[in-house]
């Protein structure tokens, strides 16, 4: 399947491919890129981050989440969730949820249960950090239910990821390269954070004198 994207004011269109595994069972496909505008505005900043889900009793729909920058909490919607007809390739609007700020990658748990969201932002709870969300889903309607927040401990996080037991969840803090690992309550929602790693070193970039954690 191939969707395309038209960033606003802007006449150029970006193309996203998804590939389905076979067999077509439940599968789960993370679609993440960043354009640059250049001087003659063809393409405007843009940033995208989507996730598919596939559940393994339904050969015909798919939920997928698309994460957004915004404008602070509430301002807008930040995280859409959309119903895809695997047939056709039609997308439809679901639900959006508006209760967290900059959502710009997710990543959903292996039992199609969760979905774990950055909050790539250099403040949270009045610290210096970022944060990571959790969230139920509504297998029928693709809501989200926010589970709870955790501060990254550390700037700007834009990657985040869980691991084969849905266990454990690590987010990368892009400004200062520090990772941050979370285990997972029976209930979906995240620990405070127990572990964290400090990367070294520097860009080859004279701009980029401190390591940076991109996934």
């Amino acid at each position: 399947l191939t969707y395309s994207f038209t960033p606003k004011n802007s006449g150029s269109s970006v193309n996203a491919v998804v590939v389905f595994p076979a067999p077509f069972g439940p599968a789960i496909t993370h679609i993440s890129f960043i354009l640059s505008l250049n001087r003659n505005g063809l393409i405007s900043y843009f940033i995208f981050s989507l996730i598919i889900k596939i559940p393994i009793n339904m050969n015909k729909q798919a939920f997928i989440f698309i994460g957004c920058y915004t404008r602070g909490v509430g301002s807008g919607a930040v995280i859409y969730t959309c119903r895809l007809d695997t047939q056709t390739g039609a997308l439809t609007p679901a639900a959006v949820c508006k209760d967290i700020e900059n959502p710009s990658f997710l990543a959903l748990s292996h039992n199609g249960q969760y979905l774990y969201a950055v909050i790539e932002i250099d403040n949270f709870a009045n610290q210096p950090s970022g944060g990571a969300a959790a969230f139920k889903i509504n297998q029928q309607t693709g809501e989200l239910t926010l589970l709870n927040q955790q501060a990254t401990h550390g700037v700007d996080p834009c990657h985040v990821i869980i691991d084969q037991t849905d266990s454990c969840v690590v987010v990368s803090n892009y400004t200062g390269g520090r990772a941050a690992g979370f285990s997972v309550h029976p209930d979906g929602s995240l620990n405070a954070c127990q572990q964290r790693i400090q990367y070294q070193g520097s860009s080859v970039h004279a701009r980029e004198p401190n390591p940076h954690a991109p996934a």
